[in-house]
């Protein structure tokens, strides 16, 4: 029986009002994408926030009573009733992955408490940052590309304090399970030692050490070592070079000036988005230092059921679920998990769990926006594009979890004008690239169905502004998403004497300093047949006029 996969893109720009946009799926299906919102007080959010970090901290001897209270004020605080029936309803084997602005990543979102469990023990739960697009590209990368057989690095940073070497042994020991005898342990002169050895194609990677957070300036968060150099985001970013980072760093680390919940939490992200950038797909981190014997007892565990063929979510869950039955050391609540909660280290590319990201032939990397863009098939004749659709249905039937190729196959049914098909094709991709916002984008060009905005139903027009809202959220640089949008505004809702909001004016002004693609706009204009002359213009006068 397929898992489930929640997903749960969280907005919280609004000071006093929380959105999500939700969709749970399993095996094919794939329903619509569900929105709800709830009002929420900022300060009651931190106050709650604080008292679990001062629970947490409590490490001997955490009072799960504590926890569940403040977790219980945050879930009442931030979760819609029609949301907390979707997660409540659901089984410990499902997967929840929550998209964050990384303004809004500070809040625990694991330790939200529901009344029976808190939410990363009833859940496989993972995050992943908002509007980073070119990083999570890169993370994908990654993941296509073969892998070198390298295995997997130990390192220490600055371990003053720790019993880093008993860590070691246990850790070293579980690895061996997985990756026999490659598993390296480096000795780390500095920083700059360490950042040179993290570019060597490892697979994993286990950092024990102290971190420092700098809250002035987030660039210089990073691992300290012995010396005092300190790895920061800055000098990972700097890496220009076509070095191969870790798929996997597992960080036994965290500033040790005990920082508040949202320092802690920014600590992670920072280091996470860093490395995700390098083409990193998942980070472990903890907010809390952790006593010395239970981080090797934790980090045991882990390595002990991914050497079983489990995936990173499922490992993670059920260590936290082993230590919360059996010790009252609250560090199950101290981990975050950034990535996909279904990729397994263990399991061939062919069996890999179609998830956030299904792994890709190596040829393929790049290709796709190259080669089978909406603007580049517009400009290729209709035997060129029937070759491309050949090509990716081929690799769709060697592949079925391939999502870029149903993305592409999605592509030339609309180019082609065949709607359903394009519909089901995206439907496809969606489910396999929930990350992905051009996808979001053409499914709902597609369900225009080639039909002008005016001739939709008020249901068909909410449906495709919920999809362009999404893709939006995951990426609000294209200014397509905005054109798209206007359109429905003007030729729907003016049309039919309807008011909406924003107005179409507003977003013709917010697309005018975003990436602009003058093809993608005549495809768009082809594809949703306006007749106003003025509203052509409007979407026209910041590209040179081009014939189809």
């Amino acid at each position: 029986m397929s898992q489930r996969l929640h997903t749960a893109i969280v907005d919280l720009t609004s000071s006093d009002t929380v959105s999500y946009q939700y969709m749970c799926r399993e095996g094919v299906d794939a329903p619509p994408l569900a929105t709800f919102e709830k009002n929420f007080r900022r300060e009651h959010v931190s106050d709650c926030a604080l008292g679990l970090m001062r629970t947490l901290q409590q490490q001997h001897n955490t009072s799960t009573a504590d926890l569940q209270h403040w977790g219980g004020r945050l879930y009442d605080e931030l979760i819609p009733h029609e949301l907390s029936y979707a997660f409540r309803r659901d089984a410990h084997s499902s997967n929840l992955v929550i998209y964050l602005d990384p303004a809004s990543s500070w809040i625990p979102w694991e330790l939200l408490w529901d009344g029976d469990e808190f939410l990363c023990r009833r859940f496989r739960l993972a995050r992943l940052l908002l509007k980073c697009g070119p990083e999570l590209r890169a993370a994908n990368e990654r993941l296509r590309g073969e892998r070198s057989g390298r295995g997997s690095l130990i390192v220490f940073g600055d371990i003053s304090g720790l019993n880093a070497s008993n860590e070691k042994a246990v850790v070293e020991k579980s690895l061996n399970t997985i990756y026999g005898d490659n598993v390296w342990f480096h000795t780390a002169r500095n920083a700059a030692d360490v950042l040179e050895e993290l570019k060597k194609d490892y697979e994993l990677c286990h950092f024990v050490g102290h971190g420092e957070f700098q809250a002035e300036c987030p660039a210089k968060t990073g691992w300290r070592f012995a010396d005092g150099s300190v790895l920061t985001c800055r000098d990972i970013d700097a890496v220009s070079s076509r070095a191969t980072f870790p798929l996997l760093i597992f960080a036994n680390s965290c500033n040790s000036a005990r920082p508040g919940l949202a320092d802690a939490q920014a600590y992670i992200t920072s280091l996470y988005r860093a490395f995700l950038r390098q083409g990193v797909p998942h980070y472990i981190g903890t907010i809390l230092p952790i006593p010395d014997e239970a981080a090797k007892d934790f980090a045991q565990s882990f390595y002990k059921l991914l050497a079983q063929g489990l995936s990173v979510g499922e490992a993670l869950g059920e260590t936290r679920r082993a230590f919360a039955e059996t010790t009252r050391l609250g560090i199950w609540g101290c981990y975050v998990h950034y990535g996909d909660p279904t990729f397994r280290l263990l399991v061939p590319q062919e069996k890999h769990v179609p998830g956030y990201e299904a792994d890709q032939p190596a040829s393929r990397l790049g290709s796709l926006g190259h080669k089978t863009s909406f603007s580049v098939l517009g400009k290729a004749p209709n035997d060129e594009i029937h070759r491309t659709l050949e090509h990716y249905k081929v690799a769709t039937a060697k592949n079925p979890g391939d999502g870029e190729a149903q993305y592409a196959v999605g592509l030339c049914y609309l180019q082609l004008g065949l709607h359903e098909l394009a519909i089901k094709n995206f439907t496809r991709a969606l489910e396999l690239m929930p990350d992905y916002p051009d996808a979001y984008y053409y499914y709902g060009l597609s369900l225009i169905r080639g039909r002008r905005p005016t001739l939709l139903s008020l249901s068909e027009v909410k449906r495709i502004e919920d999809y362009l809202k999404t893709a939006v959220q995951l990426d609000a640089r294209p200014a397509k998403y905005y054109y798209l949008a206007a359109i429905l505004k003007y030729d729907y809702y003016l049309s039919n004497g309807l008011l909406c909001n924003p107005s179409p004016d507003e977003l013709f002004l917010m697309a005018q300093d975003k990436d602009q693609d003058a093809w993608e706009i005549e495809r768009l204009l082809h594809s949703v047949p306006v007749r106003d002359p003025d509203l052509i213009s409007k979407v026209r006068r910041n590209h040179e006029t081009l014939k189809i």
